[in-house]
């Protein structure tokens, strides 16, 4: 058991720079599903897809620090754009979890194969993410 002393010491003081990233993704990622404006139809949908993924290749990271960010990116890439497929179906279960506020925002609501373009954008934004942590030289456990 890792007292809270130790998580501190070897968890969020070698990541802090890793997890201030991510919880600013996570924030943006909260405003794109709230904005308003003339714009906001874009920045909901299109813009929030490539911060999903930025945020899924930094989470990915931290927890499989020993793969490459190449792998990290292609299997976050692999795992959103399954997502977005199993949007075209309508089955029970994935109905029932869509009708939560975070079912919608992980797994999404509406097919459009235009995502997989921001999908893309996301994954390399993630994968040149990763690498810029990782040159910082932010230490992983």
């Amino acid at each position: 058991m890792v007292s809270s002393g130790q998580f501190i010491k070897q968890v969020l003081v070698p990541n802090q720079t890793r997890l201030l990233c991510m919880a600013g993704v996570v924030l943006l990622g909260l405003y794109s599903k709230f904005h308003r404006s003339w714009y906001a139809d874009w920045i909901n949908n299109s813009l929030g897809g490539v911060l999903y993924v930025v945020f899924w290749c930094g989470l990915f990271d931290l927890i499989l620090s020993q793969r490459t960010p190449k792998g990290i990116a292609i299997g976050v890439l692999l795992v959103t754009s399954l997502l977005e497929i199993m949007q075209l179906s309508r089955h029970a279960s994935l109905e029932y979890v869509r009708s939560f506020f975070w079912g919608r925002t992980l797994i999404g609501t509406t097919f459009a194969a235009t995502d997989f373009v921001y999908y893309i954008i996301g994954s390399f934004l993630g994968y040149f993410w990763i690498c810029w942590i990782r040159r910082r030289g932010a230490k992983i456990y």
